[in-house]
């Protein structure tokens, strides 16, 4: 029997992937690609027993390997393809939840603009008021002082004629009678009645002025005492009192509602940027898997193109089962036949409603402005609009007014630290051994575990053993498979530090589950030990104290497995997310290193909603069901470690969630924030704020 095509030159179109190294993939991913290359070397290996056989080729190929490349091979490739869609689609749920909370928070801040300007329209006007009040007493004012002037100057000219009532006659009685004249004598007598009672005619007639002058120079004084009464009156009462209570507190109202525009507009800011980052990281992603020739496992074409180069090979075996030729251009039309069934999702219309539909655009709109009336001023005349633009820089807010983070001083996670004597111990280790349960799903998922300490730096003999059904191959540390068919369950190499054991089944399909004995055999080591130390945080807060926006209260450096512990006394609810403590790198959401962790109350209620970043996804957690009680200390721990995370009341665990195998790894420093700046402050106390590194 002879073949038109040599076994390798069918596998040419498959592509081959070096080792990924610190590729940034998601552990998933990295799998996969160490899968891709297995793959690659298994059906070498098949198509190489399947040339290689004799009489029973029509048996070895049909029920053995025929059933491995469809089952092992092209279903591991479906299980690539799943997982590279699921996480690509996971990406396009996270930006339409961004766009969705864009989308309504443009909504809330629209209508509090809407509300605030009527609420400035409303002030101005009361101010209106006021100043026409104003206004008016000062016109009162001035009229009142006229007339206590006029009313006086008349007073003092009344007042001042009184001095010339008693202008009596100059002339004179005798001063002297002769009684002995007779007839004469008593015509003087009479002459001097007659002059007597004349001056008392005109004496009466004084007295008379007198009083008259008298009566109205109290009149004149009542007069001008009331006008000045009336001017010194006004001047003391604010009758303008209710057009000043009703502007101060519609100013008072206004202002209130003012700082609560500022803030959703901030909140809104900080949205719609987060939408436009995801949606640009989920373009750049559809265009990575989208593009051929990549090194590593997200290119959908080289997917293609590796079913396309299995296939082929499928129809090579069939022809060696067959016993019939079979030329490289009917190998080919064999492999177009059996045509690569996936279709990736790109969610292309989402992605043109985000860029052009009705979605909120990743440009600096103007109708971001939200314009409204401002009042720097004091008067009526001193109210205009105002535009605020938004910004999409990094370097700064998203708009002007939500202000640069307060600076703090960078620490590390305080600690006290506590030591105890210790002693030199020799440690002879000859042998380790150690049975693991583990379970492999789709033949993408290997068991790993750690390489003991002691081992680190040795030459060791390592070696596996299936105990429940089956045999193992061991992928790490030796860095090889079941190349060419031969099983590799045992090999000895120097190990660092840090180390794991990857083991998986051989040959058994695409499930299997059951134990491993795991035997490490290495040289003696000596290990001394001259102290133990107990190390225990210390608080970044200390007492209660009432929760206020935007306080930084630290800088530190974060530990990817970590535990965060305050206490918290509600005291009242607010109508949106409120925050009580929230560690980042330095923006509020959503991906890797914006929450680390984040802890808000729901709005309207003391239920926690717990987020914390791990690899893929910056915005996972895990919210209690329980509501924190009013008026009470409640202590409040988040843990991620092994894997989980875990939110603890009062050290009992109200809430877990187990998908934190791959938490955030930040480098650098984060913010740490009780409340912080893009969310409602929550209402009450906060203290005892306590961050622990579990990374050592």
């Amino acid at each position: 029997m002879r073949f038109t095509i040599s076994t390798f030159g069918v596998l040419a179109a498959a592509p081959v992937y070096g080792a990924l190294g610190a590729s940034g993939q998601p552990p998933q991913l990295k799998r996969a690609a160490s899968g891709r290359q297995t793959r690659t070397w298994r059906l070498k290996s098949l198509v190489a027993i399947g040339m290689k056989a004799d009489n029973n080729s029509k048996t070895v190929i049909d029920e053995l390997i025929l059933p491995v490349i469809d089952q092992e091979i092209l279903g591991s490739i479906r299980g690539e393809f799943e997982t590279v869609q699921a996480m690509y689609t996971e990406k396009v749920q996270n930006l339409t939840q961004a766009s969705e909370a864009a989308q309504e928070g443009f909504s809330r801040t629209a209508a509090l603009s809407e509300e605030s300007e009527q609420c400035r329209n409303e002030e101005k006007d009361a101010l209106i008021a006021l100043e026409t009040c104003l206004s008016n007493r000062e016109s009162q004012l001035a009229a009142h002082e006229l007339a206590c002037a006029t009313q006086t100057a008349q007073a003092e000219t009344v007042c001042s004629a009184i001095s010339a009532t008693f202008n009596l006659p100059s002339s004179c009685a005798p001063t002297s009678f002769n009684f002995s004249q007779g007839e004469e004598s008593m015509m003087h007598l009479e002459a001097h009645k007659t002059f007597v009672d004349g001056l008392q005619a005109q004496l009466s007639q004084a007295v008379n002025r007198y009083g008259d002058q008298v009566r109205n120079c109290s009149d004149a004084n009542a007069a001008a005492a009331t006008a000045c009464s009336a001017w010194d009156q006004l001047g003391v009462e604010d009758s303008c009192a209710p057009e000043r209570q009703h502007f101060q507190e519609m100013r008072s109202h206004c202002d209130q509602g003012m700082e609560a525009l500022e803030v959703q507009q901030c909140s809104f800011g900080d949205f719609i940027r987060q939408k436009c980052i995801l949606l640009e990281e989920v373009e750049n992603l559809g265009s990575k898997i989208a593009s051929a020739n990549r090194t590593d496992v997200l290119s959908e074409p080289d997917r293609a193109a590796e079913w396309h180069a299995v296939q082929k090979s499928a129809c090579l075996l069939e022809a060696v089962r067959d016993e019939t030729n079979l030329d490289d251009a009917a190998a080919e039309a064999c492999a177009t036949d059996r045509p690569y069934p996936l279709t990736f999702d790109y969610h292309e219309q989402t992605l043109y409603n985000e860029r052009h539909g009705e979605s909120l655009a990743c440009t600096n709109n103007p109708g971001y402005g939200f314009r409204g009336l401002t009042h720097p001023g004091e008067t009526s005349a001193d109210y205009h609009s105002q535009h605020y633009a938004l910004s999409f820089a990094d370097d700064v807010p998203p708009y002007s007014f939500c202000g640069a983070e307060t600076p703090a001083a960078m620490v590390d996670p305080p600690a006290v630290e506590v030591e105890t004597a210790g002693e030199e111990v020799t440690v002879e280790t000859s042998r380790h051994e150690v049975i693991f349960s583990y379970e492999f799903v789709d033949g993408f998922v290997w068991a790993e575990f750690d390489l003991p300490e002691e081992f680190a730096g040795q030459e060791v003999e390592v070696s596996t053993v299936g105990l429940t059904t089956g045999d193992t191959v061991l992928e790490e540390p030796c860095g090889n498979d079941d190349y060419g068919g031969m099983l590799q369950s045992q090999c000895t190499t120097a190990v660092a530090a840090g180390a794991k054991v990857a083991v998986r089944p051989y040959n058994l399909g695409s499930e299997f589950s059951g134990e491993v004995r795991v035997t490490l055999v290495g040289a003696a080591t000596t290990t001394t030990t001259t102290t133990t130390t107990t190390t225990t945080a210390a608080p970044l807060l200390g007492e209660l104290a009432p929760i206020v926006k935007d306080t930084l209260v630290a800088e530190i450096h974060p530990s990817r497995h970590y535990e965060v512990s305050f206490v918290v006394v509600p005291e009242g609810l607010q109508p949106d997310w409120a925050s009580l403590v929230h560690i980042t790198r330095g923006e509020n959401c959503c991906h890797e290193g914006t929450r680390l962790p984040g802890v808000w109350f729901h709005e309207h209620s003391t239920r926690l909603h717990v987020r914390a970043g791990r690899y893929g996804e910056g915005n996972d957690g895990c919210d209690p069901d329980e509501a924190l009680p009013m008026n009470q200390e409640t202590k409040v721990t988040v843990r991620v470690a092994d894997s989980v995370i875990k939110v603890s009341f009062n050290d009992t665990v109200a809430c877990e969630k187990g998908t934190f195998s791959q938490p955030t790894d930040v480098e650098g420093s984060v913010k740490v924030y009780a409340a912080d700046p893009w969310h409602w402050p929550a209402i009450g106390k906060l203290g005892q704020l306590v961050y622990t590194p579990l990374d050592g």
